[in-house]
C-alpha cells in the first residue's frame, strides 16, 4: 500500500494541523518553529510527535536541552548589609525583642528555631507587628511544609487522629 497522503493511518489533518506541519517543516530550528506557532518548545515537540504518529511527514530537530537546575539558595550578599530600620522607643518589651530578632535574622526558619515555634507562628507575629506600623525586614517567601493528609478508611471517611507523622 503506497503512502500518498500524510495522514493515511488516521483521519485527515484539519486546517490547524496542516498549518503546524507547514510551519514546522519551513522553520530552521525548533525555537523558530515554536515562536511562529506561539507555543512553548516542549508543547511543539509533543504535538510534532503526535502528528508523526498519525503519518505526517515532519522534519526532525535536535532534542531539547534541559535548563540547568536552579541553585538551592540565593547567593550570599556581597556588599555591606542593609541598615536595620529604627524601632519606636515606646514598644512593649516582647514586641521590641521580637522585632529586633526579626530584623537581625537570616530567615524565618532560623527565627522559628530560635523561638521554638512553627514558621507559621513566627510569620503571624511578624504580620501582626507590621500591621501595627513597626518597621520589619521583608524576607523572601518561604513555604511552610504542608501537614500530612489524613488516611482514609475503607468507607472513604478520614479516621480521626490517624495521620502519618512527617518524614524527617
Amino acid at each position: 500500500m503506497a503512502k500518498t497522503e500524510p495522514a493515511q493511518r488516521g483521519r485527515a489533518l484539519d486546517a490547524q494541523q496542516e498549518r503546524f506541519v507547514w510551519v514546522w517543516n519551513a522553520a530552521e530550528s525548533l525555537a523558530e518553529a515554536a515562536a511562529e506557532l506561539n507555543l512553548p518548545p516542549q508543547t511543539a515537540v509533543r504535538r510534532a510527535g503526535y502528528l508523526r504518529s498519525t503519518g505526517a511527514d515532519l522534519k526532525r530537530f535536535p532534542p531539547l536541552t534541559r535548563e540547568p537546575p536552579k541553585p538551592a539558595r540565593p547567593p550570599e550578599p556581597t556588599g555591606p548589609p542593609e541598615p536595620l530600620p529604627e524601632l519606636p522607643a515606646d514598644l512593649p518589651p516582647w514586641q521590641a525583642r521580637f522585632a529586633k530578632a526579626w530584623n537581625e535574622a537570616v530567615s524565618i526558619g532560623h527565627l522559628s528555631m530560635r523561638y521554638g515555634v512553627s514558621v507559621e507562628t513566627v510569620t503571624w507575629r511578624g504580620r501582626y507587628l507590621r500591621r501595627k506600623g513597626i518597621p520589619m525586614k521583608v524576607f523572601p517567601t518561604e513555604q511552610p511544609p504542608r501537614p500530612p493528609r489524613p488516611r482514609k478508611s475503607k468507607r472513604g471517611k478520614a479516621k480521626p487522629g490517624k495521620t502519618k507523622p512527617p518524614a524527617e
